[in-house]
Parts: C-alpha cells; structure tokens; sequence
C-alpha cells in the first residue's frame, strides 16, 4: 500500500509502450501484466518516503533518491530496487560522521563512517569539483562505507555538466569470479567516465560494470521472478544458471568472459579498493567498500575550445560511420539511455514491475519502520 494507508491501482504497459502526458493512473485489469505504468513524480515521492523511512535526514534521503531516480528513468539496474530490497540502502547502528583523514590542495581521502556509499561518493564528488576548479585536476577517494554508490554515471555526468573529464570506479564485495575461477573473488567494480560539451552540447558519459551483469540487477530479477540472460552467471557449485536467486548463491562472470575484462576489473580493485584503503577481502562483513574520483580540467592541455573541436570530430566520424547491415544509428555512450530519460520526464510515466512497485509501496508506507 502506498504511503498515507491510500490503495493505488496503474495501467498495466509492455516494455515497448509510453503513455504520453502525465496524469492520475487509471483502474485496468492487470492480472495478466508484470509491468504496471505509474506517474513518474509518484514514483520518485514513494522512494523519498521509503529512504526516509530508514532514518535518513530530508537532505540525504534527496540525494540518495535523485541518484536513484537517474538509474531507474534510464533502466539502469543502480534504481528503486536499492530500495525494495532494503539492505543496499539500510542506515548503520555504529555510523559515525564522515571526515576527511587525509587532504592536499590536489587531493582527498574520506572515511564514510559506515554512511550509505551514496552519501560518501557524493562528498567526494563535490570536494573533486572544487579542488580542480581551483587548480586543475583532482583525486578523491572514499573507504568505509557499507554500500555502493548505485550509478557511477551520475557522478561522471554531474562533473562533465561542470565542464570538467571525471573518472570514476567503485569496489564492492565478492560477487564477481575471474576470468578461469567460479570462486567469487572481485566486486561488480564499475567504472564511469564523463566528457563535457559533447555533441549538442550533451555531456558523453560511459558507464559499465566489468562484470557481465550487475549484482542489482540480479536482486531486481529476484524480486520480480524473472529470468537472468544466459552466460552471465554460475550457481554454488559453479554450474550456469538463469535463476537469479542461484546467481545470488554462486558468482557473476566478468564482462565478455574473457583475461580482458577479467583483468580491467582487477585494475578497479586495486585502484578503488587497494589505494583509498578499503577493505581486498571479507568485503562484505567489513562494510568497508572503496571508491575513487579523479577529475580533470581539459583546459590543462590546451585551450577548451581547441579540445571541443576535436571531440566533436571524432563523435561526429563515429556517428556518421559507414553501418553494418541492419544497422539503423550508431549509438554513442550514454544517448540511447538519455534519450530514455528524457521520453519517460517529459510525458512524466514510467513503467514498473509490479512486484517492485509492491515491495516499494510497502516500504515508504506510513508506520513502516526498518526491523
């Protein structure tokens, strides 16, 4: 039940379908639909309340909820099942106030407190902004805080919309077997960069996991009972599985099942995890997972417009490549996502599984409380 004790029924959508204008949802059958199309600023207002919820002031449960509201209006697995799911997001008994224990005027090393990594990455985020507008270039890290940041591509693209290059990687536990191995040693360990003044002015933003998939993701297939693609991931005794609840039990292959991505998401962990000081192994029972952010000013090598010609050069080459049967546009990081995003604000509906939404409703109800 959504909050205020107030039942809510949705239309019922497909993948494929998106109300335009937004409104009130309408009553329809929905017995035969797993999806449900809901406004998106209600969807953003149960997330708020379910955040706060679990004790979070108004100011961080905000922050937490517009990094977690960029993931879901994009299908990015970093969204609202954070939430539903409850423990990526539950406060800490034994937190503590985030401090900075080591600082130059280039650099920083933020102890989280055992905050959510949310709120700690987003510190280390502003503290990157204002050290390389003052000179240059930064490097911030952060260490001991028990949950990951949800998508890296909100920091990188908060930077790059500064005018700024951000660089940005996360650790997380033991999720993720190397390349040869079923024994689940490496995190997901994304990895985000942000390129400002792209075309049309829209700042580039990669986002990727070294992982073939995502650990959210497997929790958001859990939630909903749906089935995971094949060839992501093994069960506990290293067989492959399409059960997102064996996944959860067995490990997530890295990206392109290859040394490549095996070794890409070895250079996360040692620069996200090893040098900010978080914690290599028992990641999980020591809540103490690493991130890292380095910002650059593109000014630093020559004169911005001169660097803006250039990028535009290159990504107007790529775009206008010659393309492979069948091929109707060639996509650059992050437009098919922000194109999205810009459908699903603009007519102010978004689609949702029901079995999310429910998990969700209940959380941000009035009188729920964390256990």
């Amino acid at each position: 039940m959504p909050a205020g004790g107030q039942s809510r029924t949705y239309n019922t959508t497909t993948s494929s379908s998106f109300a335009s204008g937004a409104g009130a949802p309408t009553d329809h059958d929905q017995s035969n639909s797993k999806n449900v199309t809901v406004p998106l600023d209600h969807l953003k207002d149960l997330t708020l309340k379910a955040i706060k919820n679990f004790g979070y002031s108004g100011e961080e449960a905000q922050a937490m909820c517009d990094v977690l509201m960029y993931a879901q209006v994009r299908d990015n697995s970093q969204g609202i099942n954070k939430v539903a799911v409850g423990a990526f997001i539950q406060m800490e008994p034994d937190r503590t106030e985030m401090k900075v224990v080591r600082e130059t005027k280039l650099s920083a090393l933020i102890d989280g407190g055992k905050s959510a990594g949310i709120l700690a990455y987003s510190k280390a985020m502003n503290m990157a902004v204002e050290k390389a507008a003052a000179h240059g270039m930064s490097l911030v890290g952060t260490n001991n805080s028990p949950t990951g940041t949800a998508a890296l591509g909100y920091y990188a693209k908060h930077v790059a919309d500064t005018g700024f290059i951000a660089l940005c990687m996360s650790t997380n536990p033991e999720w993720v077997a190397p390349h040869g191995s079923v024994e689940a040693i490496f995190g997901t360990n994304p990895i985000a960069i942000g390129i400002p003044k792209g075309l049309k002015g829209r700042s580039l933003v990669l986002d990727m996991a070294t992982a073939a998939y995502s650990y959210g993701a497997l929790h958001k297939h859990n939630v909903a009972g749906t089935q995971i693609p094949a060839n992501v991931a093994i069960d506990s005794q290293g067989k492959p599985t399409l059960d997102a609840s064996e996944a959860l039990k067995g490990a997530i292959h890295v990206f392109g099942a290859s040394h490549k991505g095996s070794h890409l998401a070895l250079m996360v962990e040692i620069l996200a995890g090893s040098l900010v000081g978080a914690a290599v192994e028992g990641k999980h029972a020591a809540k103490n997972w690493g991130n890292m952010m380095a910002v650059i000013d593109p000014e630093l090598l020559g004169p911005p417009e001169d660097f803006e010609a250039r990028l535009h050069t290159v990504l107007s080459r790529v775009k206008g490549a010659k393309k492979a049967d069948g091929v109707q546009e060639i996509l650059l990081p992050s437009e098919r996502s922000d194109k999205l995003a810009a459908r699903r604000e603009a007519s102010n509906q978004i689609e949702v599984e029901r079995n999310l939404l429910a998990a969700l409703e209940k959380r941000a109800a009035d009188g729920w409380s964390p256990q």
